[in-house]
């Protein structure tokens, strides 16, 4: 927030309320979140098909099969909690940017 204050400043000046510069903020996370999700989605079916494969492969040979599956139920479940997450996690900084006085955000930037 430290880095953003003369563009709360102008947005503050420009008219925005405290609520449209906490929706920003929150926004802001929760795409952040979303985007965070995605990429830790991609990454978890990855890895998991490396290591069914790799890892795996050793209980054919005792006449067992493991597998492993990303399912969609869990793909929702990782973007559900991330967006979550992103938003919950800019609460307090949305709070605090809204609460940022247009003449002392410009003045001190």
């Amino acid at each position: 927030m430290r880095e953003r204050t003369k563009e709360i400043g102008t947005l503050k000046a420009l008219g925005f309320s405290n609520w449209n510069v906490m929706q920003q903020f929150m926004y802001e996370g929760l795409y952040i979140g979303l985007i965070g999700g995605a990429i830790g989605l991609g990454i978890a079916a990855v890895s998991a098909s490396v290591f069914s494969t790799w890892l795996f492969n050793t209980g054919e040979t005792l006449g067992t099969s493991v597998s492993t599956a990303v399912t969609m139920e869990a793909m929702l479940l990782g973007l559900g909690v991330a967006a979550i997450a992103g938003a919950v996690g800019s609460l307090y900084p949305a709070w605090r940017a809204s609460r940022v006085s247009p003449m002392e955000a410009l003045r001190n930037e």
